[in-house]
């Protein structure tokens, strides 16, 4: 492989990394939204709000990731990408919380600074889902 052709391969996962991250920071928009105006102004419990908001959060970052990120090749359905993406993010949920929730039982500077077990687990469910997105739902 000559240069032209690593430099390229770099500024494409540069791209993906950076499109994902966008498609993240919109989910995110859309899942503490959600879960605010269900929970505050239409009285809907925390939990079932979240529960909605996770999906319409991981329906809009599919949609955006699929223009955008990955552009998926093949003419798999759209029923069943959705399912595989989803399946992953709920895999990068749990690794984000398992991370939270480690940090927060077994390192001291957590319990006093909880953002850092944050941190730690966003960062640790993104870099799954990118992984999971890239190979395993979009194929690339």
């Amino acid at each position: 492989m000559d240069k032209a052709h690593i430099n390229t391969a770099r500024n494409l996962g540069k791209q993906h990394y950076f499109s994902f991250v966008v498609a993240g920071t919109c989910g995110f928009i859309v899942d503490a939204g959600v879960v605010t105006l269900l929970s505050k102004f239409w009285g809907v419990g925390l939990v079932l709000a979240k529960v909605v908001s996770f999906l319409l959060a991981v329906t809009v970052t599919w949609l955006i990731n699929r223009r955008y990120t990955f552009k998926p090749k093949d003419d798999q359905s759209l029923v069943h990408e959705w399912i595989h993406y989803f399946l992953a993010n709920s895999i990068g949920a749990i690794i984000n919380n398992g991370l939270y929730i480690a940090l927060i039982f077994s390192v001291a500077l957590t319990k006093t600074c909880p953002a850092l077990a944050v941190a730690v687990g966003s960062l640790g469910g993104m870099v799954f889902n990118y992984i999971a997105s890239r190979w395993w739902v979009f194929k690339q």
